[in-house]
């Protein structure tokens, strides 16, 4: 059974769950333990810990941070911070505001292209929460533009679409010390979507304290390469369903993470 789930999201960045249904939700699905890895936010967290001990949860302080390596996007995990840190504070407020200017220019995109939307729509659509993709997919398909969110990222916003922009992202490098300033564990997200060639000099080159292994992307074999490569390198294996509620066609929840055994290897002292 699975015991926690190390990569969460919720309605204060991508997700469609407020952090304390969220919990709610964790608890049914026979969690004990998860993290909230908002991205570029760690608003929710606060909100989820003031309901979890009514269902005896535990609630891990967690972040994701888009970042940039050697030209490639890589996504970096961050547990255990200091949601209160001045430093990681600012620089998610940049993000954020990165984040916001390039939602303006999709939202411009396409609207020259004809399409009857603004950036205002989609902000009110994230309730005042992170602003992403997901956000102005689901204004699209309330107005008729897709039938589904597949639909939205194959023609308008997926990543070689003519209305795509990409996220400027922090150096990898600068985000690996942000969550160590802050207190917290930095941890290579989804490798799954990192280039093979760089994942080696990735572990090599930052001093990341673990690897995301068990995600559902991730097939046996590539699970028993990462595990290989952990033991090697010394680094903690964790694992999460990237749980994004209905903005993700598949919810996995309860279904990929930590057994008990490995979340106590791992997380000893908070257990």
């Amino acid at each position: 059974m699975i015991f926690c789930d190390m990569h969460t999201h919720t309605s204060c960045s991508d997700g469609t769950y407020a952090p304390d249904a969220l919990v709610s939700l964790a608890k049914l699905r026979g969690l004990s333990m998860i993290a909230i890895t908002d991205h570029d936010t760690v608003d929710g967290i606060e909100r989820a810990r003031e309901v979890a001990p009514y269902y005896a949860l535990d609630v891990v302080s967690g972040v994701e941070l888009s970042c940039e390596y050697m030209g490639s996007e890589v996504h970096l995990l961050g547990y255990f911070i200091d949601v209160g840190n001045s430093d990681l504070l600012s620089v998610l407020a940049k993000q954020r505001m990165r984040r916001r200017n390039r939602m303006d220019e999709m939202v411009a995109r396409l609207r020259d292209a004809g399409l009857s939307i603004s950036l205002d729509i989609v902000l009110e659509n994230a309730r005042g929460g992170v602003v992403g993709r997901p956000h102005l997919a689901r204004v699209l398909i309330d107005r008729g533009y897709a039938r589904d969110i597949r639909e939205v990222y194959s023609r308008f916003i997926g990543y070689d679409c003519p209305y795509y922009v990409p996220t400027r992202r922090l150096n990898l490098g600068e985000a690996v010390e942000v969550i160590i300033a802050a207190g917290g564990l930095p941890v290579l997200a989804h490798p799954i979507f990192v280039a093979s060639r760089l994942l080696p000099r990735i572990v090599d080159d930052f001093p990341l304290w673990g690897i995301e292994v068990y995600y559902p992307e991730h097939n046996p074999r590539f699970v028993l390469e990462l595990e290989s490569l952990a033991r090697e390198k010394g680094l903690a294996c964790t694992g999460g369903s990237d749980f994004h509620g209905s903005a993700k066609k598949e919810d996995f929840l309860g279904r990929v993470g930590l057994t008990k055994e490995q979340a106590k290897a791992v997380f000893d002292c908070y257990v």
